[in-house]
């Protein structure tokens, strides 16, 4: 299982240190333009088959987590992120049997932090 954290510290910085980073970086955001990617793949009716509860799937979560280990979406942790002042963006992968897997959980919505798709499909395993 892979596993990729990120500790993100909530106290305040100043203006004057945000604009310095913004013009120090060279990180190249793509979100200030229209921009959308869509793949897609035509399953042939044998690999529809072949899709059930053993067979070897992926399971990717994304979630920010606090020190008494709650796990947050993304829309709930935007939200209640004043609150805290220490958190750890978590993202994992996991590669299981489906009826193996379990998926996470928002502890504020009840939400779904993670997706499950077939190997072949996932991001991370390409």
């Amino acid at each position: 299982m892979d596993i990729d954290v990120e500790e993100v510290d909530n106290e305040e910085e100043s203006s004057d240190d945000e604009i310095r980073i913004l013009e120090d970086s060279d990180y190249d955001s793509e979100c200030n333009e229209d921009f959308s990617e869509k793949q897609v793949r035509i399953l042939k009716r044998a690999d529809v088959h072949d899709i059930d509860e053993l067979q070897k799937m992926c399971c990717i979560s994304f979630y920010y987590e606090i020190d008494n280990g709650d796990k947050f979406c993304t829309a709930c942790f935007l939200r209640v992120n004043d609150s805290f002042s220490r958190a750890r963006a978590v993202r994992t992968h996991e590669t299981e049997r489906y009826i193996l897997l379990v998926e996470d959980r928002c502890c504020e919505c009840g939400g779904s932090v993670s997706q499950i798709t077939s190997c072949s499909l996932c991001l991370i395993c390409k």
